[in-house]
């Protein structure tokens, strides 16, 4: 990578960037890849430049990277844990229970000791 005029990145060892007129981002964990580019020639050439280097497979544009659903549209990304949520519900069979917007009773008494007293809390109804 560093050969093809990638630097690594300081904060992240797995992540390689090629910056001139395009730049160019590869995301690297255990065998998936995550190739991000500026145009698509610059994606183009570095997936021939590490094809020609290593065996790879080119799933086309990523829908799901470690658990982080990605969608798209003609303006913007969006990223989502919903996926990987799902699939934790799924695998734990806990996902016929309703959504709640707190783990805790509507009306919960909290508690919270304070110089050796308890003081007690109710939400309004």
């Amino acid at each position: 990578m560093i050969e093809n005029g990638f630097k690594i990145n300081e904060c992240d060892k797995c992540v390689y960037i090629k910056e001139m007129k395009s730049s160019c981002i590869v995301c690297l964990y255990v065998d998936d890849m995550l190739i991000i580019g500026t145009n698509k020639d610059i994606i183009i050439s570095t997936k021939k430049m590490l094809s020609s280097n290593f065996d790879m497979k080119d799933l086309g544009q990523t829908v799901v990277i470690l658990g982080i659903q990605i969608k798209r549209n003609d303006y913007e990304y969006i990223l989502s844990k919903s996926y990987y949520v799902k699939k934790i519900l799924k695998r734990f069979n806990q996902f016929n229970y309703k959504p709640t917007p707190t783990p805790f009773e509507r009306i919960a008494n909290l508690r919270k000791i304070l110089k050796g007293s308890f003081l007690n809390w109710s939400t309004p109804k």
